[in-house]
């Protein structure tokens, strides 16, 4: 309802007690060359709008918001930026509690908090996944592996696998230490996000192959594919389990606009 015609909404999240949401906006001059991004903001909005949102944009990071994401216990806000930066933020009082330039210049396309919120991970264009501890912003384990842009990377819901996304076209699962323990890749196919369900048995993910584009649901364990969904048009740029994992949601943008 905030947003006007031209604004640019990257990722939105509910606050764990459910009454708001967390979302980035920027907005976009189309008719200057190039594309320049004039608002740069992250977003605390009630569910039902009662009241102007609030903005949490009060730092130094001059740069577009790429995503954004709640810690369980509902007091902290984490941030990320195209110019390498995350901020996290303390939601009561909206004042950025710490800047980090986590990935120098790249693009940090994604930052989770794992379930506990004592780290948070980031995936960036270049090539890295790193894990930041919360308290102090220090760099615990940096994660090479995949030979391109790491799309998403987050934990399951044990916190002790890790799963990212490149545009290499493969998923890689990790231990909790950084060690890669499977790849699992389909040729000719393209995929760029993905999704574990709550019991960490299978993975959602998108994949496209020419004009077409399913779902793809594969087994942990055994690295293959185990099921095939058909039906958007469109690329498929989000998926989600539901908290019981016997529902899967997806979200098609261009040439689709279907969920």
């Amino acid at each position: 309802k905030d947003c006007l015609l031209d604004d640019v909404v990257y990722s939105v999240t509910f606050r764990p007690e459910n009454k708001k949401i967390l979302y980035e906006k920027s907005s976009q001059l189309f008719d200057s060359a190039p594309i320049e991004f004039k608002v740069k903001e992250i977003r605390l909005q009630d569910i039902i709008p009662q009241s102007e949102p609030i903005v949490l944009n009060k730092i130094e990071i001059d740069d577009s918001v790429h995503y954004a994401d709640f810690s369980p216990n509902d007091q902290l806000a984490v941030s990320s930026y195209a110019n390498g930066y995350i901020a996290i933020w303390n939601t009561n009082n909206r004042k950025c509690i710490r800047s980090i330039n986590a990935h120098g210049s790249h693009h940090v396309n994604t930052v989770k908090f794992n379930h506990s919120g004592d780290y948070v991970i980031t995936s960036s264009s270049d090539g890295l996944i790193r894990i930041w501890r919360v308290k102090d912003g220090e760099c615990i384990i940096t994660i090479k592996g995949h030979n391109e842009s790491v799309t998403s990377a987050f934990f399951d819901y044990s916190d002790e696998i890790i799963i990212s996304t490149s545009t290499d076209s493969t998923i890689r699962i990790w231990n909790k230490f950084g060690e890669c323990k499977n790849v699992l890749t389909k040729d000719d196919f393209y995929i760029t996000i993905a999704a574990i369900s709550p019991d960490g048995t299978i993975i959602a993910s998108n994949a496209s192959e020419g004009d077409d584009n399913y779902i793809l649901i594969w087994d942990v364990n055994s690295g293959e594919i185990v099921k095939c969904l058909a039906g958007h048009k469109g690329e498929i740029t989000s998926l989600a389990f539901s908290s019981k994992g016997d529902y899967l949601v997806s979200g098609s943008g261009l040439n689709d606009y279907t969920i």
